[in-house]
């Protein structure tokens, strides 16, 4: 056997063991991230009732988070709540109608806040509107000094949030690399075939 071809006879061994590398680094590397839905019952005492849920990715939930109003709406990942009037009539918040939100928790990952934010009308001319931690105003538009009604709630995980779709594939550092040595593989293969080609 040439020199030649027991370089090329070695560098296919080290190409299908890398491949079977990257291959078993991507299967154990490949991560998903969780939603969490978390419940919202709030009360208030002029006979309103306010119920929904909020989902967020699980890697938000740890220690000393804290998401303010001005970052987006793209780390909550479902938003769904139901005002009933005194009067009976129903108003339904989603995401969309949404400007901001806050998720703020301690150092042992447990709530110290979390609240939502609209500055513009939505639905049925009416906003919410979070005033304090824990607590949402529901005002009619256009005078947001008028509250309809105040609500305090802590919310409790568990529920469905309607309309989201479930998890959200990522990778992991370990995915990432395996991804790259993948590139990596391929880029040599292509090189031995060209060199093949020509040779």
């Amino acid at each position: 056997m040439d020199c030649v071809s027991e370089t090329r006879r070695r560098l296919s061994i080290v190409v299908r063991v890398s491949v079977v590398l990257a291959l078993a680094l991507g299967l154990t590397g490949i991560a998903v991230a969780a939603p969490v839905t978390f419940n919202l019952n709030y009360t208030t005492s002029g006979g309103a009732t306010a119920v929904g849920t909020f989902a967020v990715d699980s890697s938000l939930l740890g220690p000393n988070v804290f998401i303010g109003s001005d970052d987006g709406l793209d780390d909550l990942l479902c938003f769904n709540l139901v005002v009933t009037l005194p009067t009976g009539l129903p108003l339904t918040f989603t995401k969309a109608d949404l400007d901001g939100w806050t998720l703020s928790l301690d150092s042992n990952a447990d709530f110290l806040d979390v609240n939502f934010f609209m500055e513009a009308c939505g639905s049925y001319s009416y906003i919410i509107d979070g005033r304090a931690p824990f607590a949402l105003g529901v005002f009619q538009c256009p005078d947001d000094d008028n509250t309809i009604a105040a609500f305090d709630a802590h919310p409790a995980q568990g529920g469905v949030c309607e309309g989201f779709g479930g998890s959200i594939p990522t990778l992991s550092h370990g995915g990432l690399v395996a991804l790259l040595l993948l590139v990596g593989v391929a880029a040599v293969l292509a090189l031995l075939r060209r060199g093949a080609t020509l040779g």
